[in-house]
């Protein structure tokens, strides 16, 4: 066998059997034997040198694997073995030696720089080094191992060296050799007392007990103790120093860039923006000063990557997008500070939604209530007005829909990204407060603790009647505590508790009876039913009450979306990303939408009357930036929400500022820029068959169709009195004629967009109708080009909703135009002379002859069409000859 491996001939036979023969020996010392296994094996290592003859073997193995790579395009086959075999074969019987040997369980250091330069730094194949880093996290992953086989300075040598060293190539990096890289860093900086490993989640599985009996019951569906721990789970950990003095954290910063398994990005990136949003409580009060550091440090890289001329920088990019989007999720898990994002300028579409209740049950508390939410309303603002309905804390709400649960990390994501076709149903869960610390119940004298009885009093106080809960108020108690349908007095587990705790007899139990059962069930071994119940009735792990928490509790200023706003580079990095295009487009824009809309470029737009060209006039250019498609689409966001009607206003006064911008904006020549640019965007598509838009160049199209048509709508009534009024005539009087065509499913869809809570409040208030027959009634507007669009559009007064929870009822709103009489002219005149009707259609058609439609073209319709009718519209003798058809 010694020979074998001195000569590399059948080596992993050899090794086979040297561990074949050792097996047979017994493990351990028994009397008047001498040949043990230990034995044997200090006998190959002192005496054979065993460990020197295996290393010469294996680099004379690795010699030649190298030299026959060169000749053969397929993997190579040593002896009748395959070369990934004989590697892991030899690395198997190291840990074999240092697991049976007493006096080998330390491995030489410069044994491990060894193998990890042939098998990591020069292989010969990628999957070279899985033996080895395997071999590497079992000793990381075993504290004992790893301080029998390293002392605190070799560890961190070899880790920042060798397994952390940033120069070395990711681009084929596996999940086990991530996995290797997370043990290393733990203990390295474990054993520095720089973080803190927080244990995996147990996976105990609660039976459906009560806390009172033995007795089987209802199963605590409102919780999930059962969650599955992933087999590569990114390990839990908490920085107590600047996460920016951790040893080898930057090795995750190249990892995320060049590595190309999708696993390994994730991982790596979670774990790194774990280790800067997860801190312990000496450096909790630096939060803010830490993640500045991360954003400066992430802006940074970004610029750097920017600058590169391969092409590789587009799958760069978007890795370090994941990378922010990761970290602003992560940190907003508790909530979003009150921060309100670029997207949530404009409101977007009213939705009707309707919330069951499976969180809270008691007098006042409905099981389900209808709220009026816009898209554009995040799900944590979301979670916030429910929590008032349902007498819980927004953080404690779990949300489902259509049986997916909506996610902790998801809060600043708008609610518009989950609900289709303007309606929704969603189900209000509790959710699971693991990360709350547990406060003890009792004393270590086994007596319940202050909080503890305060807490049990307030739950038998909602059941009992004159300090007394007889068997009724214990049956409720069962009921609400287990969530089932009813319990009657006479329920078997009602006698055993008073069986168990009534100690005078009477029938009934007291207060001390009640929070005697609960010391009783929490001292023989239920404390987690015990909190489990404390739970439903509103408790925290803390005993804090759920209604205490009231989800403003985050501090906007040290979250990562607030401070990446207000930093002066980040937009104008984030745009020159989207500039270069590729993969990272989509999540790029979604993170700047999610951003505070950029200070800057809002005054810019708002008080544009202080840029002026020499001669006096406006620099629109200037104001305006068309060259970047994305950076036009920001600007036209902005500005339509100078024009977008607030329907959430108590006041239907206009927003002073935002008045005068809009007769500014028409007196300066703003509107012939955006016509200009209208023209521009949509002949360049139009005359360019190759091309196709993207979806940011047909928002373009759309928004700049939007604002156009704002302005016109409003110059048209400036001029033309009644206006709105004779719309109104007409489609009332087409209304009567429509019966029995295919017009009643539209006529359907345009009233569940546009009034389906109206008509739910119609039907139950029909006699109040009855009652106002005779009053005069404003008509029912229905038209489907302005009902398909965004609410900016619409400017007919609607109808008063019936109250609801959530966003208030749209107020009927008296329209005023802000143009001119002078400058309405000029706009109609704008209008005509650059024909600007007949160039909508255009762009209708060229959608309708595309051989795929999307969502940004049905936005592009909508709005070219809105626009179309406004051009048509604002000639008022075609006003003067569709009424004498009507009404003739």
């Amino acid at each position: 066998v010694d020979n074998m491996l001195k000569k590399n001939v059948n080596s992993v036979m050899a090794l086979k059997l040297i561990k074949k023969i050792t097996n047979q020996f017994v493990s351990t010392s028994v009397s008047g034997i001498l040949n043990t296994k230990e034995n044997v094996l200090e006998f190959l290592i002192k005496e054979k040198d065993i460990v020197n003859v295996l290393f010469a073997n294996f680099e004379l193995y690795y010699k030649y694997a190298k030299e026959e790579d060169k000749k053969m395009a397929t993997p190579v086959v040593v002896e009748r073995y395959a070369y990934g075999e004989g590697i892991r074969e030899r690395v198997d019987f190291l840990a074999y030696l240092m697991n049976n040997a007493p006096t080998f369980s330390k491995l030489p250091i410069h044994y491990i720089f060894k193998l990890w330069a042939m098998l990591c730094e020069d292989s010969v194949y990628p999957s070279d080094s899985l033996p080895l880093l395997q071999f590497l996290k079992e000793i990381a992953g075993d504290q004992i191992k790893y301080l029998m086989n390293f002392d605190q300075k070799e560890g961190q040598t070899f880790f920042t060296e060798k397994i952390a060293n940033p120069s070395q190539n990711f681009t084929s990096m596996s999940i086990e050799a991530l996995n290797c890289v997370f043990q290393f860093f733990i203990l390295v900086n474990e054993s520095a007392g720089a973080i803190v490993v927080k244990p995996p989640q147990t996976t105990k599985k609660f039976s459906s007990y009560t806390s009172y009996s033995n007795v089987s019951g209802p199963s605590y569906d409102n919780f999930s103790f059962t969650k599955k721990e992933e087999a590569n789970a990114v390990p839990d950990v908490k920085s107590k120093v600047h996460p920016k003095k951790l040893i080898g954290i930057e090795v995750f910063w190249k990892i995320i860039q060049e590595a190309e398994n999708k696993d390994v990005i994730e991982h790596a990136r979670d774990f790194l923006s774990k280790l800067y949003t997860q801190l312990t409580g000496e450096i909790e009060s630096s939060l803010s000063e830490i993640r500045s550091v991360f954003i400066e440090t992430y802006l940074e890289k970004l610029e750097a990557i920017l600058v590169k001329k391969d092409e590789s920088k587009k799958d760069a990019l978007n890795k370090m997008v994941g990378l922010m989007m990761d970290m602003i999720e992560e940190s907003e898990r508790k909530g979003t500070g009150g921060l309100k994002s670029h997207r949530a300028l404009l409101k977007g579409d009213l939705l009707e939604l309707i919330i069951h209740n499976k969180i809270s049950n008691g007098k006042g508390i409905p099981k389900k209530i209808e709220v009026n939410a816009y898209s554009n309303t995040t799900i944590w603002e979301l979670k916030t007005e429910i929590g008032r309905y349902f007498m819980c804390s927004p953080d404690c709400i779990k949300l489902t829909f259509r049986k997916k649960e909506i996610k902790d990390v998801d809060h600043g994501k708008a609610i518009g990204e989950y609900i289709e076709n303007f309606k929704g149903i969603l189900t209000a869960d509790k959710n699971e407060m693991n990360d709350v610390p547990k406060i003890p119940l009792v004393t270590p004298d086994q007596k319940l603790t202050e909080k503890a009885r305060e807490a049990f009093t307030e739950i038998f106080n909602k059941f009992a009647k004159e300090g007394k809960m007889d068997s009724m108020g214990i049956a409720m108690f069962i009921q609400n505590t287990t969530l089932e349908k009813s319990v009657s007095p006479k329920d078997s587990r009602v006698k055993m508790l008073l069986a168990s705790f009534d100690t005078d007899k009477d029938g009934f139990l007291d207060v001390d009876n009640f929070c005697e059962f609960y010391r009783d069930s929490i001292t023989g071994n239920r404390e987690d039913t015990v909190r489990q119940n404390l739970f439903t009735h509103g408790f925290r792990n803390d005993l804090k009450r759920l209604t205490e928490i009231d989800g403003t509790t985050v501090d906007s200023s040290t979250l990562p979306r607030h401070i990446l706003s207000c930093n002066p580079k980040s937009f104008d990095l984030l745009f020159a990303v989207l500039d270069i295009g590729g993969l990272s487009t989509d999540r790029t824009w979604d993170m700047i939408s999610r951003l505070e809309t950029n200070d800057t470029l809002y005054k810019k737009l708002l008080e544009f009357e202080t840029f002026k060209t020499a001669e006096g006039k406006i620099d629109w250019p200037q104001v305006i930036d068309t060259r970047s498609t994305h950076r036009l689409l920001y600007s036209l966001q902005i500005m339509e929400s100078f024009i977008e009607t607030d329907w959430l206003s108590e006041s239907t006064s206009l927003d002073p500022k935002k008045k005068k911008w809009r007769e500014s904006f028409v007196e300066s020549k703003g509107i012939d820029f955006l016509v200009e640019a209208l023209n521009m965007k949509s002949t360049e598509k139009l005359m360019d068959k190759e091309s196709s838009s993207t979806k940011y160049e047909k928002e373009c199209i759309s928004f700049l169709g939007i604002i156009i048509n704002y302005f016109v709508r409003a110059s048209a009534f400036t001029l033309t009195k009644g206006l709105y009024e004779q719309i109104a005539k007409l489609e009332a009087a087409s209304k009567k004629r429509k019966k029995n065509t295919d017009d009643d499913d539209e006529k359907v869809e345009e009233q569940e967009v546009m009034s389906s809570s109206l008509m739910k409040a119609a039907d139950k208030q029909k006699s109040k109708e009855e009652e106002e027959k005779e009053k005069p009634k404003e008509p029912e507007i229905e038209f489907k080009d302005i009902v398909k669009t965004k609410p900016s559009t619409i400017f007919f007064p609607r109808l008063n909703k019936q109250e609801k929870p959530g966003i208030k009822a749209e107020p009927i709103l008296e329209y005023k135009s802000d143009i001119k009489p002078d400058c309405a002219k000029a706009v109609l005149d704008l209008a005509y002379s650059t024909k600007l009707g007949v160039r909508q259609i255009d762009i209708i058609t060229s959608v309708l002859n595309a051989e795929k439609i999307e969502a940004s073209d049905a936005m592009k319709v909508q709005s070219s069409l809105a626009l179309f009718t406004s051009c048509v519209l604002a000639n008022n003798e075609i006003f003067q000859i569709a009424q004498k058809t009507t009404f003739g």
